[in-house]
């Protein structure tokens, strides 16, 4: 039964994927969850840096990265078990979908792109001629 639903919004981390941060992913995947990594996300916790502040410090560390390298990594990651299947239901149920998530795009450009989501919003990292 619908109620009157037409649209229904879906965080991403931690809940369509298996992974509750996909700025942690990122930086395990690239072995870069060092301690400097992790103070940042700490320092954004403890309301020490602003939230501007902690995607500017974390991003710094994938200057110059190909962005063909961050969409394969990502790529890999895992949807919650169960997402895909609830997902197609409700499509099939006629709701459109919209993703929203702190995350990075590369988690959002697959959502919209596999799981048939109508809309998606997240950070995005600014890139020239295929780098960050």
């Amino acid at each position: 039964m619908r109620m009157g639903y037409k649209l229904l919004i879906f965080d991403i981390d931690g809940t369509i994927t298996r992974h509750v941060s996909s700025w942690r992913y990122i930086h395990e995947r690239l072995r870069l969850w060092s301690e400097r990594a992790f103070r940042y996300q700490e320092d954004f916790f403890a309301g020490k840096i602003s939230y501007r502040m902690f995607c500017e410090l974390d991003a710094a560390h994938w200057k110059g990265m190909r962005i063909a390298k961050m969409r394969s990594i990502f790529s890999q990651m895992r949807y919650s078990k169960n997402a895909p299947i609830a997902i197609d239901k409700l499509k099939k149920a006629g709701f459109k979908l919209v993703a929203v998530s702190t995350g990075l795009q590369f988690m959002t450009d697959r959502v919209l792109s596999e799981l048939k989501f109508d809309y998606a919003v997240s950070n995005r990292l600014m890139s020239r001629n295929g780098l960050l």
